[in-house]
Parts: structure tokens; C-alpha cells; sequence
């Protein structure tokens, strides 16, 4: 049986990673930027609260601040790396399962992965906005691209309880989709499967216990296509 992908994000918070071992991995790194990332692309021309969320920039010996959606709350953060990991202002996560839990008030393994596992989340501009707004303001050219590699920890899924101590990567794209959104996440605009509603799945692969694993593609798999 081959294990269901363990990282994919969820929509609820911004940047509001949902990592769970398994099919059920799906709910983490959707609204972090929420989730994820660093490469901040060409957008469309942004609206009043995407000023408010992109790119509120001070000149501060510091380096600056932005203002971005953290678990839904548009907040100042200062310009670099934070103790957990992110760079909210980069549009980037980089570091492990511990930083991203602790960031959220939880232990180590809330993403049911040894919280040793690393992490890579990267969002764009479009991603922040999207979370600022709810999502109800389409449409976006929001992406994620997140990567994790390390030890599944204890799952809630009873079906793969063997997998606790096992080594696995995983490397997953997604974007906002119109067909996605106006089904309500049924079918997407070009034949790809929608998670978290508005957004499809443009690739999730991988490797478990050494052996490679694709989950998902789409052809062709970039953001621009």
C-alpha cells in the first residue's frame, strides 16, 4: 500500500500550515504564508488591503517591517528570519516541524512528523493577499511551493500506524484556481485535483523508505501555466 502524502497546507489560516502524515497531511501550509514562501512574484495590480498586507515598509535601522495575515490577524512583523523559522516578509519558511508547531502554540509533532523534520514553505504577494481577504475577492495568482524531508511521527491514521521512524520527502505545488473556486472545489480549470477548496494541485512527490512516489501532476506543472 503506498503511504498518502504527508505535507500539503491548509486555507484557513494564513499561512496556516496543516501537516499531517498521510492523506490526512493536507490541512498545514495553505494560509501560512500560512504558510510558505519566498518568491514573491509579478501579481495582479494589488487592491487597497493588499497595500495594507504587501508591502507596508518602514526605514528602520532594523532593516524595515511588513505587514502581513498571521492566523488570520493582519500584523507588523520586522524584516528577516524569526526565532521558528519564518520570514514572513520574504514570503519563506526554512527550518523544522518544532519552529513551525512552536509558532502556533503546539509540540513538536503537531504535523505528526518527528519535529526534527525540516521544513521549506514559500508563498508569493497574491498568497498574502488571498489570506487577507479570505479568499473571497478571486480572482488570485497565489501560489505555494513547500518541501519537507524527515521521520513520520505518530498518525491519527489508523491506516498507516507502521509508519512512525520512517523516512520520506515530499515536494507539493499548488495555486489558486477559478474552477477549483466556483466548484466549490470539485474540478479544477485545467483537470488537476482542488485542495482546500479554491486551489489545485499542480505536483506532489516524493520518496518512502528510499522508494520514490508521485502523488500527483499536472502537465504541465508550473504556477504560469
Amino acid at each position: 500500500m503506498v503511504p498518502p502524502p504527508a505535507f500539503r497546507l491548509t486555507a484557513s489560516t494564513p499561512a496556516s500550515l496543516t501537516f499531517i502524515v498521510g492523506m490526512h497531511m493536507k490541512r498545514i501550509l495553505l494560509v501560512v504564508p500560512f504558510v510558505l514562501a519566498a518568491c514573491a512574484g509579478d501579481m495582479t495590480s494589488p487592491s487597497e488591503s493588499v497595500a495594507r498586507v504587501g508591502a507596508s515598509r518602514s526605514a528602520k535601522g532594523d532593516g524595515g517591517s511588513c505587514t502581513v495575515p498571521i492566523h488570520g490577524i493582519l500584523t507588523s512583523v520586522p524584516v528577516g528570519f524569526d526565532s521558528n523559522g519564518y520570514n514572513r516578509c520574504a514570503h519563506i519558511f526554512v527550518g523544522n516541524f518544532e519552529g513551525y508547531c512552536a509558532d502556533r502554540g503546539q509540540g513538536p509533532e503537531c504535523g505528526e512528523v518527528l519535529g526534527s523534520t525540516k521544513l521549506v514553505m514559500k508563498w508569493n504577494e497574491e498568497w498574502d493577499r488571498g489570506n487577507a481577504e479570505k479568499w473571497l475577492n478571486g480572482p488570485y495568482r497565489a501560489y505555494i511551493d513547500n518541501e519537507i524531508k524527515g521521520i513520520y511521527g505518530t498518525s491519527s491514521d489508523p491506516t498507516f500506524p507502521y509508519l512512525r521512524g520512517t523516512p520520506f520527502s515530499e515536494h507539493f505545488k499548488a495555486r489558486w484556481d477559478a474552477g477549483c473556486d466556483a466548484s466549490g472545489g470539485v474540478s479544477s480549470t485545467n483537470g488537476g485535483g482542488c485542495i482546500w477548496g479554491p486551489f489545485e494541485v499542480l505536483m506532489d512527490h516524493g520518496s518512502v523508505n528510499g522508494s520514490k512516489v508521485w502523488w500527483a501532476k499536472q502537465t504541465p506543472s508550473g504556477f504560469g501555466n
